[in-house]
């Protein structure tokens, strides 16, 4: 089989443990999950990042958010944090190159609360499909890099092969963490957003967005990143910098 023909049995079976969880969910009376793809790499990567599950916020301000089912066609694809994590993965950890892959260990979409109070046995229940993934995806000793604490709490319990440590989650209750690095490295960060090149975080949006599924999204999406630049977003960035730089063991420059 093909390294695509394989993803694809990997997202069939991750399809079929997202109806399982539905079931779990309608006995206690909870609201069903949805299935939401991530990028499929074109291959094996050099870097692996693992978040908890899709999020489906009862905010219907955000256009590429909605409460009952998806807008977005593919995960890690819709909000301005989303772009700023591919954004800095491929230029401060991947060297401006395409050499990662962003996943979670559960598929199934569903509110934040929800989320939060059945991680505990789901995301169990999805640990033998990530260690397939990330069997698939990955060449040898690369590295497993958790997208927010509890996450990265859950992959060390497990034993993960590989796994080196967690980033910080670009969550708004996380926005208070977002300052400590550029507060504790002044002289560094007024440097970084200096140079920061906010259009080529929108450029590189764009290069996510590809393939046909995206069409009816993309201008509207892009034209939303355009105005998205903010101090917050910018100390977000350089977090991302700072910790990428400390996983690759090099300075930060």
């Amino acid at each position: 089989m093909t390294f695509q023909q394989r993803y694809g049995a990997l997202e069939r079976t991750s399809k079929a443990q997202v109806k399982k969880d539905n079931k779990c969910f309608e006995r206690k009376g909870l609201q069903p999950s949805y299935y939401l793809p991530n990028n499929e790499p074109d291959g094996k990567v050099e870097f692996v990042l693992v978040g908890m599950e899709p999020s489906r916020s009862a905010d219907k301000s955000d256009p590429s958010l909605c409460h009952e089912k998806p807008v977005c066609p593919r995960n890690f694809s819709c909000s301005i944090e989303d772009f700023i994590l591919h954004f800095c993965t491929r230029e401060y950890l991947c060297d401006s190159r395409p050499l990662y892959h962003i996943t979670d260990i559960a598929k199934g979409g569903m509110p934040t609360r929800q989320a939060r109070e059945t991680a505990g046995w789901r995301w169990k229940k999805w640990y033998p499909l990530l260690c397939e993934e990330l069997k698939l995806v990955t060449k040898l000793d690369v590295p497993v890099i958790a997208v927010g604490k509890g996450v990265g709490d859950f992959l060390k319990g497990q034993n993960t092969p590989n796994f080196r440590r967690s980033i910080l989650h670009f969550s708004n209750n996380a926005n208070v963490a977002r300052t400590i690095a550029p507060q504790l490295l002044s002289k560094q960060y007024n440097d970084f957003s200096k140079t920061l090149r906010w259009d080529d975080v929108v450029q590189n949006a764009s290069d996510v967005m590809k393939g046909e599924e995206f069409d009816k999204l993309r201008s509207r999406t892009l034209q939303r990143l355009k105005h998205g630049e903010s101090e917050s977003r910018k100390m977000l960035m350089f977090t991302y910098k700072c910790q990428f730089a400390a996983i690759l063991g090099k300075p930060l420059v």
